[in-house]
């Protein structure tokens, strides 16, 4: 089972969109002073609000379909978000109809939404920060490859027993230590109760605002 592959390509996102930055008060003897400035500043609260009404429409309960993994597994993926925070479940599993669980990386963080995107229409460039990550193996075999050095190389690993990794990572899973890549910067859409991210690349590396992606996923999810 290839994980780096799965990970990247349905792992998560962690999103603390950049807020617009807060508006200054507005100083000056006379309504001279005052006027060229007044047109920034409209600009500045609509954006704010345009942030904030995007961040509500992200509140709520995600998934994904179940998605095939090669000839045998499947995947899917749960985001619970908040007006202010974000988790993301990745549930990898030991068949494709998506019904034995072989293990779940888990993140959380805060998130918050920035300015509308400049490269995918009706999408907002986002920040999803993390601030926990975990696995939790669901079988003797995920724990011992979690374990084992072509995993995690981390003892500990327990069926059913989330086991922290925000400090060490996890290579095989896709997972940088929280030091290394605190953050995903991304782009999300939402369109009624469908929710899309930006297409993640090979490497799924979107640690800095440079990796923000150009375009949204082909893959969207469902408000439940």
């Amino acid at each position: 089972m290839n994980f780096p592959t799965l990970l990247a390509s349905g792992l998560a996102r962690a999103l603390v969109l950049t807020c617009a930055g807060s508006l200054g008060a507005c100083g000056g003897a006379t309504p001279a002073a005052v006027a060229p400035d007044a047109p920034a500043i409209a600009s500045q609260s609509a954006s704010q609000s345009a942030s904030q009404s995007a961040s509500q429409s992200l509140v709520g309960h995600w998934t994904g379909a179940c998605s095939p993994m090669g000839a045998t597994q499947g995947s899917t993926v749960t985001f619970d978000i908040s007006d202010t925070t974000w988790a993301i479940d990745f549930d990898v599993f030991g068949d494709l109809a998506c019904t034995a669980k072989f293990a779940t990386v888990h993140i959380e963080g805060p998130y918050a939404l920035g300015a509308a995107s400049s490269v995918a229409a009706g999408a907002h460039e986002g920040k999803f920060g993390f601030s926990k990550k975990t696995i939790t193996p669901h079988v003797d075999a995920a724990a011992q490859f979690l374990s084992g050095a072509s995993g995690c190389a981390l003892p500990g690993f327990a069926v059913g027993v989330p086991l922290d990794i925000s400090v060490t990572g996890c290579a095989a899973m896709g997972q940088r230590p929280i030091a290394a890549c605190d953050a995903d910067y991304d782009l999300a859409y939402v369109e009624g109760d469908r929710l899309t991210f930006g297409a993640r690349p090979a490497d799924n590396d979107l640690c800095t605002p440079a990796k923000r992606p150009v375009a949204l996923s082909k893959s969207s999810f469902m408000r439940r």
